[in-house]
């Protein structure tokens, strides 16, 4: 959120109605989407895709123009993802993982020199291990076309 111009008028009426409004999804977005709906514009989604407007709303997602996905939702970090976690065995969310991985992946972009040394954004709770994604890969059990442009093609 932005603020140009702090407001003690602001944060008061933001605490009185926080104190009557019933708890939602997406707790904090929410509510201020809610608070500030007159005077906000919030970002078109194919410059701000956040995954659970994917889940719930597909309808209204035309993934071939997004240029920014948004993992901000619980269990859709890429680098987390092991095919286990809720809303995430879908093949459009499948083909946005394989994609942050590709662009990870590729060597011109020199993305892995801010890994620390020894570290693997694979690491923990089952996850999988870049040379098990290569066998996959392989195997062409997760497969993804990819355009020279960065966007998925699904």
């Amino acid at each position: 959120m932005f603020v140009f111009e702090p407001s003690v008028s602001t944060c008061e009426a933001l605490l009185s109605t926080l104190k009557v409004t019933p708890p939602t999804a997406f707790a904090e977005q929410d509510f201020l989407n809610m608070f500030f709906r007159d005077i906000y514009k919030p970002i078109p989604l194919v410059y701000n895709l956040v995954l659970a407007m994917l889940w719930r709303h597909p309808e209204n997602v035309q993934l071939d123009k997004v240029k920014v996905v948004h993992y901000c939702a619980a269990g859709s970090k890429p680098w987390r993802y092991t095919g286990k976690e809720e809303n995430m065995d879908r093949e459009d969310i499948k083909a946005l993982v394989e994609k942050w991985w590709d662009i990870y992946n590729d060597a011109t972009l020199r993305l892995q020199r801010w890994v620390p040394a020894g570290r693997n954004l694979r690491g923990g709770g089952g996850s999988l291990r870049l040379a098990e994604r290569r066998r996959c890969r392989r195997r062409k059990v997760f497969r993804v076309n990819v355009l020279r442009d960065r966007s998925v093609s699904l």
